[in-house]
């Protein structure tokens, strides 16, 4: 499956920010970062698996997560 004109984010941040099973990427705002991690989640569940373990400076980027996982980090 091709999920790139559906998630343009997710499929950018996926063919330039992950190697094997670790991603390092990041946006200039809160909103970007909830929408690419909307566009991550998307795809990688419909295949079966569970992004976890999410990290930023930005507590608010990560507080829709807590619902989902409580694997996550601030600094």
């Amino acid at each position: 499956m091709d999920f790139t004109s559906e998630y343009p984010l997710a499929a950018k941040t996926v063919y330039s920010s992950l190697c094997v099973d670790d991603g390092l990427t990041g946006t200039d705002t809160i909103a970007e970062a909830i929408e690419l991690q909307r566009q991550l989640q998307e795809p990688f569940s419909k295949g079966g698996f569970s992004l976890r373990k999410w990290n930023s400076i930005e507590p608010r980027a990560l507080q829709h997560l807590l619902f989902r996982t409580q694997s996550f980090k601030t600094r």
